[in-house]
């Protein structure tokens, strides 16, 4: 396993997740490390990613409002 400075929140799969602030969607993608995950720009050079995402609802360069639901939890 490889250690990274995030935080991992406990919730059952299939939990919405939302916007943590307004921003636009800067990357959709899924790797081994991360599974799938989406990186929100929100200016001023910060960026949410989001990781081991069970569904997306949201495309590259589409705005999300803060709060707004955008994807499911993964495991």
């Amino acid at each position: 396993e490889m250690l990274h400075a995030g935080v991992d929140y406990a919730v059952p799969v299939g939990t919405d997740v939302r916007a943590a602030q307004r921003g636009t969607i800067a990357k959709v993608g899924e790797d081994a490390r991360s599974g799938r995950f989406v990186v929100i720009d929100h200016g001023a050079g910060v960026r949410t990613t989001y990781c081991h995402l069970s569904a997306i609802h949201v495309a590259r360069g589409e705005t999300v409002a803060s709060g707004a639901i955008f994807a499911a939890s993964g495991n």
